[in-house]
């Protein structure tokens, strides 16, 4: 790889290969796979690196693994401006009681772990009164919050969702690779020489506001 300015250029030191950037449809289609591949298998980890702790000791690490994996897989069924959403209907069995476990997760993440709307989270308000009948009467207003997190309850149910969608993405990847593979193996070398060097140009911190092309 050649760094010129912002912009890294692929190449091959030994020559052996010419590397060109390819568009399209089908593309597209393989780019989302691959980024939904890497959602799903860092969630893998979260739920691997969960199961080695005591949740007593380590409660708080236990809850950002926890957040850290729900978020990530709800990424891939939320829609995207930049690349297409997986379907739940196609990867998963669609019976009554997939789709309300599925719901179930999803609504963990819509709200409570993003947006703050259930029961899972609350603040206690309370007034200390003296007990004894003595003045004053009033002490102090203090809070007590809670967060009720499930994760002893729910971790396997999770691990199955993320292990069948890494499966199903396994099995599409192959397939897209396939059918990208044959259509470019028709074309001829000029052809192929025509298309654009692959590069990419590094992001910088004002990109953060744009939408992935």
């Amino acid at each position: 790889m050649i760094k010129r300015g912002n912009t890294f250029q692929l190449i091959d030191a030994d020559r052996k290969v010419i590397f060109k950037r390819v568009e399209g449809h089908l593309v597209k289609q393989y780019q989302a796979i691959v980024l939904h591949e890497l959602d799903l298998k860092f969630c893998q980890i979260c739920l691997h690196a969960l199961k080695s702790l005591d949740f007593n000791k380590e409660s708080m690490l236990a809850e950002a693994y926890w957040i850290s994996c729900i978020t990530r897989f709800f990424k891939c069924f939320g829609e995207s401006k930049a690349r297409s959403k997986l379907s739940a209907s196609k990867i998963f069995k669609t019976n009554a009681e997939s789709t309300t476990d599925f719901n179930y997760f999803r609504a963990l993440r819509n709200k409570h772990i993003v947006h703050d709307e259930n029961p899972f989270s609350d603040v206690l308000v309370a007034v200390a009164i003296n007990a004894a009948e003595q003045e004053p009467s009033f002490v102090e207003v203090f809070a007590s919050s809670f967060t009720n997190f499930t994760i002893e309850v729910d971790l396997g149910r999770l691990e199955n969702w993320v292990k069948n969608a890494i499966d199903w993405i396994a099995e599409r990847r192959n397939q897209l690779e396939e059918m990208l593979n044959v259509t470019y193996a028709q074309w001829s070398r000029e052809r192929l020489l025509a298309l654009p060097d692959l590069s990419v140009t590094a992001p910088n911190k004002d990109d953060v506001f744009l939408t992935r092309k």
